[in-house]
């Protein structure tokens, strides 16, 4: 299947939303990234079981966001298929201590729940952008806690056999800043056991953690959140700063001044400026300590 007879399958039979060659620059937390072939917000789970079949048949490569962050599309942007599950996996409750979300609701609602419903155990989260699946696959964190913490089970969709099913926590491996989820597995919904809690406190620490945020990060600005994961040890940040890199620009990209472990889009960065700055950095960075920086963002497209 062509790329024209690929896009009008989609728009034939997708219910929800459908953009063709859709500049993600609009859709990723950093303003960058070339065109999507196609970029779907499915209806719901039955549509999207019908858009993974288009896609199949036209051995298309699928690839699947939240609210883009902690992501770098390259400026060729992305062959195939982007979904995005705002409209499908949107649904949101609480019953028990147990908070049942799907993987596209923002983490800043789920908070907006534990406040007015008094569960505690997710105030960390608070300030950190974009939607819960993408936060429990890469497990999401602070230097104390980590989103799998709380997790209970994940529910997913096989994107081969279109099969939904349960996994139990005990059944992922998580790690810092990753799990084992397999790409074939798209999360659609997450489950925590939280713990009852007096609304004001949990507001309280909501507040404070976000507070602690706009002081320390460049929130507001147009980035993907940490560039790089925290070394054994050591703090990335620490690191880059040592290195000399705070301020250091390649085009409108530029090395956060609050914070050396964000890069900033000034205004029209490219992804290309954005990579030529993660590799001097890596250089100075090896060069000062002897320590080699791992990507925490994912880097993707053509």
């Amino acid at each position: 299947m062509n790329k024209f007879a690929f896009q009008k399958e989609l728009e034939r039979v997708c219910r929800g939303e459908v953009l063709l060659d859709e500049p993600m620059s609009q859709h990723t937390s950093f303003g960058i990234g070339g065109p999507a072939e196609a970029f779907v917000c499915p209806a719901d789970i039955a549509d999207l079981r019908e858009i993974l079949t288009i896609a199949k048949e036209a051995a298309k490569p699928i690839f699947v966001i939240g609210r883009g962050t902690n992501l770098l599309v390259s400026d060729a942007g992305v062959s195939g298929l982007v979904i995005r599950l705002n409209q499908s996996c949107s649904k949101i409750r609480a019953s028990d201590g147990r908070l049942c979300a799907g993987a596209g609701v923002e983490l800043s609602q789920i908070l907006q729940l534990c406040i007015q419903q008094g569960l505690g155990g997710l105030e960390f989260t608070a300030g950190i952008p974009g939607t819960v699946g993408g936060a429990v696959k890469g497990n999401a964190g602070t230097l104390k806690a980590e989103i799998s913490d709380p997790l209970l089970e994940v529910e997913t969709l096989d994107t081969n056999s279109l099969e939904l099913s349960i996994l139990k926590k005990g059944q992922i491996i998580f790690k810092y800043r990753r799990s084992s989820l397999p790409k074939e597995l798209l999360l659609t919904a997450v489950t925590f056991q939280l713990y009852p809690e007096d609304p004001v406190n949990v507001k309280t620490r909501v507040e404070d953690y976000l507070k602690t945020r706009l002081t320390s990060q460049p929130v507001g600005e147009k980035c993907a959140g940490c560039i790089f994961k925290n070394p054994p040890g050591h703090s990335a940040g620490q690191l880059i700063e040592q290195a000399g890199c705070k301020g250091m620009s390649c085009g409108d990209a530029m090395v956060s001044e609050l914070h050396a472990n964000f890069i900033i889009n000034r205004s029209k960065a490219k992804a290309s400026d954005v990579l030529k700055l993660i590799d001097e950095i890596r250089e100075r960075v090896r060069t000062t300590s002897g320590i080699e920086l791992e990507l925490e963002i994912e880097v993707v497209g053509q």
